[in-house]
């Protein structure tokens, strides 16, 4: 690993992150899904959201993790 930071016990900041309605219906048509009912969130966010609740980034994370160019990280 090249950095500092360590995986094991690394605590996250913590937060809270609300879907905006913009931002749900970006999501909606930027994948050219059709619009769910009302107060639902397209399922991509189930991606996105929880980085962004627990107050990182995907950068973060690689950085993290020591991911250290394309290959080094799998999904």
């Amino acid at each position: 690993m090249s950095n500092s930071i360590s995986p094991l016990g690394y605590r996250f900041p913590g937060g809270r992150y609300t879907i905006a309605d913009w931002e749900n219906w970006l999501l909606t048509d930027c994948t050219t899904a059709q619009a769910l009912p009302e107060n639902l969130a397209h399922p991509v966010s189930l991606f996105h959201v929880p980085i962004l609740g627990a107050g990182t980034s995907i950068a973060e994370l690689f950085e993290i993790c020591g991911a250290e160019g394309p290959g080094s990280v799998g999904l």
